[in-house]
């Protein structure tokens, strides 16, 4: 059975990078699952002077670098090797930002528990930062004023109600659990799913496009956040102090508000709804 990866990469650190090529064909001392992995580099950066990377002792011929220096941006990078994975016949596909962690038994654990469970069309592992802290990455679907309050409004007590809801903070992770939005920064799909639903929509450059693939797939497959599997993600939220990304983030956003529906959004009310328990604190 194939399991392949992709990261886009831009201006990357080289030795984060190796870190986690290195995990991704780490394998566990007793997989549960025989698998074999490739993993492709799209490479958006000016030059291609990560070019050696393909070329790691641990993934010899089964690194695939692209270098596209006029920068595709995220989802139409990953789309590269999304087709590649295709090609190659993958089952699985495993999304993987430049700045994640994660240990030997994290791919077989997920590659398991998606065997056991057809009806999941993604999966993605519970996240925190490096210094253990986790990171609220299960969230509903957004609404135009969770986006706005959250991000822009001088009042704490409005974010952290606005958060309670948005992040779902009665989660407790002690089981897998399903949530309409996984966080793109490790997102583990079936390529049967992917397929179906056309991979990454590449009109957004960069940002929500996890939201909007999340959404699509849901409409077909259940979306999974799995707390067996674990991994970290520095997560640095570069919109917040750049503004050049910050434009990014606002121009995703309204592209998706403007597919999707700002005010009237039906879908949107009624699959938020099914997640938000009865007794939940709001």
């Amino acid at each position: 059975m194939l399991t392949t990866g992709s990261i886009v990469l831009y201006k990357s650190n080289a030795f984060f990078v190796e870190q986690i090529i290195e995990d991704f064909f780490r394998m566990p001392s007793q997989p549960q699952v025989e698998t074999d992995k490739h993993l492709y580099l799209i490479d958006n950066s000016p030059t291609d002077a990560l070019r050696f990377l393909a070329d790691l002792p641990i993934g010899k011929g089964r690194i695939y670098y692209e270098h596209q220096p006029s920068n595709l941006g995220f989802g139409k990078a990953h789309n590269i090797a999304i087709r590649l994975a295709h090609d190659q016949g993958a089952r699985y596909h495993v999304i993987i930002n430049p700045d994640v962690r994660f240990g030997e038994t994290v791919l077989d654990t997920l590659t398991s528990y998606m065997e056991a469970h057809e009806e999941v069309g993604l999966v993605s592992p519970f996240v925190s930062y490096p210094d253990g802290r986790p990171q609220q990455l299960c969230k509903l679907l957004p609404r135009p004023w969770d986006v706005l309050l959250r991000r822009f409004s001088c009042s704490q007590w409005v974010r952290d109600k606005i958060n309670r809801r948005y992040e779902m903070h009665w989660l407790d992770y002690s089981e897998p659990v399903e949530v309409p939005y996984l966080s793109g920064c490790f997102m583990f799909t079936r390529m049967a799913i992917l397929e179906r639903v056309g991979g990454f929509d590449e009109r957004f450059f960069m940002y929500v496009e996890d939201i909007d693939l999340s959404r699509r797939i849901g409409q077909i497959s259940k979306t999974i956040c799995h707390p067996e599997a674990k991994i970290t993600h520095v997560h640095s939220r570069g919109s917040y102090h750049d503004a050049k990304l910050l434009c990014h983030h606002i121009s995703s956003m309204i592209k998706y508000f403007n597919k999707w529906g700002w005010w009237c959004d039906a879908e949107r009310k009624e699959v938020n709804a099914r997640y938000i328990p009865k007794d939940a604190k709001l």
